[in-house]
């Protein structure tokens, strides 16, 4: 009796059990159906989530190593934007391919927006997921320095023109006389500013000073007699400084805001010797190979017909030649020292120093540094009955020309070549 009451109380908790079992299985069945669809979809959702950030970063990564070959100046690369034609035109990168699985698919192209600027953009596909990513990046040009200390203006102690003649400037370089200005009949056409620090100063006859910069003087007053003219923004001044009346219509009067006092601070800003200025070097012997950044002494009358023939390889406007003139020597070139070639002037290549009553003879066209004090002279040839052309920098006592036309002054520094850096910009996202 209590054997079967023991059985029968077992054999109920088991059947219990298996309800409990039911329930529970039940309930949770009913949770998976229910959270089976938001579960695909989240778990779609990463899918697509990874595969956006996967393109992303590919096409990140892909326009990292494009700009990273242009700034490297990888030589496929330069060849491949240099060979672009016109601006909006672009050059696709075909080949482009990680070496890896999983990184998806990248086209890659190069967009010219104007000459040395270009846009990298960059389209990478993982599955059905893209992401497109640019970025521009520019050529910058910087300046190159000057190799030696520049010459700051066109200095002359004596400018002295009869019978006609002058010279003119192409660029704002100034000019600075430094003990006597005489102009009878002579012609300056000034781009930039003129410094007059003499004690003498004459415009007589039919002298003209064309003058587009400031006229700085050094008392503050000159003389002006017979037709000399001064154009000066529609203002003739007389050496008192008081305003005169001009004949000459307006369109014809050269730009000047004002007369200025100069003082002896600017007069020895352009008077003080340049720091490679030597007072001896090699003796030159005729013919000799001339070599960069030498300094070669002449001490007696020398003609020679083409110096270019005698510079060798280290030769450049980075390291040029220096001719030292001593005493009362003569040098005749009696060809064009680096004449332009297709139009474009040259930077010069050689250094003449003046010294004493020393004299340079250079053809019409020659690009060369002259320095010399205040008794050396420059002489400028030429053959035709025109104005001649001279490049470089001049600071000598007085500077003549064979044909009594003008000169044509015409700065060139000796700079070392600039510099070509590429510039890249931030990463944005774009379209294709």
């Amino acid at each position: 009796m209590n054997f079967f009451r023991k059985y029968v109380s077992k054999n109920c908790n088991k059947g219990s059990t298996l309800i409990s079992v039911l329930v529970v299985t039940t309930i949770l069945s009913l949770f998976l159906v229910t959270l089976q669809p938001i579960m695909f979809k989240y778990a779609a959702r990463s899918v697509q989530e990874r595969d956006m950030k996967q393109a992303d970063f590919s096409a990140r990564g892909a326009n990292r190593a494009i700009v990273a070959g242009i700034i490297a100046e990888n030589s496929a690369l330069i060849d491949g934007i240099n060979s672009i034609p016109s601006d909006g035109s672009s050059l696709v990168i075909s080949d482009f391919d990680f070496g890896r699985t999983g990184m998806g698919t990248v086209e890659a192209k190069i967009l010219r927006i104007e000459p040395n600027k270009f846009t990298v953009i960059t389209r990478a596909t993982v599955n059905s997921k893209q992401r497109t990513i640019a970025r521009v990046i520019s050529k910058i040009t910087t300046e190159g320095l000057p190799t030696i200390e520049a010459l700051p203006a066109f200095y002359f102690d004596i400018i002295n023109f009869k019978n006609g003649g002058g010279f003119s400037t192409s660029s704002k370089t100034p000019v600075v006389v430094g003990s006597t200005l005489n102009l009878n009949g002579g012609i300056l056409n000034i781009a930039g500013d003129l410094y007059i620090m003499p004690n003498s100063n004459t415009f007589k006859g039919n002298s003209i000073i064309y003058l587009q910069g400031n006229l700085y003087m050094g008392d503050g007053s000159f003389n002006i007699s017979g037709s000399a003219k001064i154009y000066i923004k529609g203002t003739l001044y007389n050496k008192t400084n008081s305003a005169i009346t001009s004949s000459v219509p307006s369109s014809s009067i050269r730009y000047c805001p004002d007369i200025y006092t100069g003082t002896t601070v600017q007069d020895n800003l352009y008077s003080t010797e340049p720091s490679w200025v030597r007072s001896s070097g090699i003796d030159y012997v005729d013919g000799m190979t001339l070599q960069g950044g030498k300094y070669y002494e002449m001490d007696s009358n020398e003609t020679i017909s083409n110096i270019n023939n005698q510079f060798d390889s280290s030769v450049t406007p980075d390291n040029p030649v220096f001719i030292i003139l001593k005493d009362d020597s003569r040098l005749n070139i009696t060809n064009a020292i680096d004449p332009p070639s297709g139009g474009v002037a040259k930077n010069p290549r050689i250094v003449f120093i003046l010294e004493d009553n020393s004299r340079v003879y250079l053809e019409n066209k020659s690009s060369a540094i002259v320095y010399g004090t205040e008794n050396t002279r420059l002489y400028v040839e030429n053959n035709n009955n025109e104005s001649s052309n001279l490049y470089g920098q001049i600071h000598v006592g007085r500077m003549y020309h064979s044909n009594n036309n003008s000169i044509i002054l015409n700065y060139k520094a000796l700079v070392s070549a600039g510099v070509d850096t590429w510039k890249a910009g931030l990463f944005i996202r774009t379209t294709y």
